[in-house]
Order: C-alpha cells, then sequence, then structure tokens
C-alpha cells in the first residue's frame, strides 16, 4: 500500500470535498474551492463515463462545471466513454491506454474519476498495473456497483430456490 505525501494527500482531500459538495444539493458550483485556490498545481483530470453511453455519461454537467473552474478540455480535462465491454479486462485496457496516453501528453500524473460499471474497470486497470506506476495520482469512483448490485443478489437467490 502506498502513502501519500502532505501535498498529497491536501489535494485528495480538496478533490473528496468537490465530489461531496458537487452532489450536496443546494450548494453552487463555483461556491465550491478547487486546487488552484489552495495553492495546489492543478493535476489534469480524466473524467470516464458509463460504457456506451450515449449522453455525457457522468453527472449531469459535470464536464461544464470544470470547465467552468478553469480546466481546459485536451490540455487539463480528458473525457472518454468506453466501448461496451461483456467482460472487465477489455474495459480496463480501453481505459488504462486512454489514461496512460493523457499522463504522458501532460507529461506529469492525471486524477481519474470514473462513474458506474468505469469505476470497476478503472480500479481494475490499476490493481493490475495496466495503468503505468504514479500515472493515475487519483481514483475516485462514482456509483461504482463495488459490491454487485441488488439485482443481481436477487438472481442468486431465485437460481439458489430453483
Amino acid at each position: 500500500m502506498r502513502t501519500l505525501s502532505s501535498p498529497a494527500k491536501r489535494t485528495s482531500a480538496a478533490l473528496l470535498a468537490l465530489l461531496l459538495l458537487w452532489f450536496s444539493p443546494g450548494v453552487p458550483w463555483s461556491s465550491v474551492c478547487h486546487a488552484g485556490s489552495l495553492g495546489l498545481p492543478r493535476v489534469p483530470l480524466v473524467l470516464v463515463a458509463e460504457p456506451g453511453s450515449r449522453s455525457e455519461g457522468l453527472p449531469e454537467g459535470f464536464a461544464a462545471a470544470c470547465e467552468r473552474e478553469g480546466y481546459v478540455q485536451g490540455e487539463t480535462l480528458f473525457q472518454i466513454t468506453p466501448d461496451v465491454f461483456t467482460d472487465l479486462g477489455p474495459g480496463a485496457e480501453q481505459v488504462a491506454r486512454f489514461v496512460n496516453a493523457c499522463a504522458k501528453r501532460v507529461g506529469g500524473q492525471v486524477d481519474v474519476i470514473a462513474c458506474g460499471v468505469s469505476g470497476l474497470v478503472a480500479r481494475l486497470a490499476v490493481d493490475a498495473g495496466m495503468i503505468e506506476d504514479q500515472t493515475a495520482r487519483n481514483l475516485v469512483m462514482i456509483a461504482a456497483p463495488n459490491r454487485g448490485t441488488f439485482l443481481a443478489c436477487l438472481l442468486k437467490s431465485v437460481v439458489e430456490i430453483a
């Protein structure tokens, strides 16, 4: 398990605070601080949407809010909507290729925010070493089904009864 340095811990805490405040009702995005206001360098952000989603595949307006806060598409903000996959492995490979390419493009580390099942594939990519060492500084998973789904548990119980 790796430990984070003090600046990394502060930035991680700031990123988590951003996400918590983003999902808090009644809190305007403009009132939320970001890494730049803490005197820390802005780390490029990779947004990983739900596989095969036709819309943004992220919380509504999330990418636009990042842009309003100073992130620039193609420079400090990157987005991917993975192709639909039937196994986590191919999805992890696709996400890993994209994250590694973004990190090379910016010449350093990136923070990754992944939604839904994309959180699982991003975590697999990190755990399996598909994302190059020290490339993904933080991985934030939004609504990732880490413990499966209610429907899967229900189907399992139906199969066990039959």
